[in-house]
């Protein structure tokens, strides 16, 4: 943790542990770097209770306003949140689910029109990651044809080419 010494006042403060860990049986890749912790490589269209059995642990998926998931799909932007026994966060993930840029939890034209206005106006953590869909670090055309594909697959229930 830190230490912060104001005269006779010192103030500990301790990072909070890390609970959530990705499940060996899932493509879930969880990052720590930054001030916001991420979960990334989650598929769109699945709900809630699919993208928690990708943790280790329980945990509950918030939707960005903070409420509780419980129908439709999650996307990005919402959040995998462990509680402790006392009920306090103990651990939270920022979900990123691979070409959903708007947050609905689907890959589709509306995410190439949001990835052009993120490009413009710049995003938010999360989408921005969200719309780099082959992973090189510049949104641009090729990403919005990566979604295209990824929708095109997951609308005749195949597995995304990636």
């Amino acid at each position: 943790g830190y230490e912060i010494s104001m005269g006779t006042l010192t103030v500990t403060v301790v990072a909070p542990p890390e609970r959530l860990t990705a499940a060996a049986s899932s493509s879930v890749v969880i990052s720590r770097e930054g001030s916001v912790a991420t979960a990334k490589n989650i598929s769109a269209m699945l709900t809630a209770d699919e993208v928690a059995a990708m943790f280790n642990e329980d945990c509950v998926i918030l939707d960005a306003s903070g409420n509780k998931v419980t129908s439709g799909y999650v996307g990005t932007g919402f959040k995998a949140v462990h509680y402790s026994a006392s009920g306090s966060v103990d651990d939270e993930l920022v979900i990123i689910v691979t070409a959903d840029v708007n947050g609905d939890g689907l890959a589709n034209g509306k995410d190439i029109v949001k990835m052009r206005k993120a490009v413009e106006n710049g995003a938010d953590v999360g989408y921005a990651e969200a719309a780099d869909v082959n992973g090189d670090f510049v949104i641009d055309s090729a990403d919005a044809s990566k979604i295209l594909e990824y929708y095109a697959a997951l609308s005749t229930g195949q597995k995304p080419p990636w």
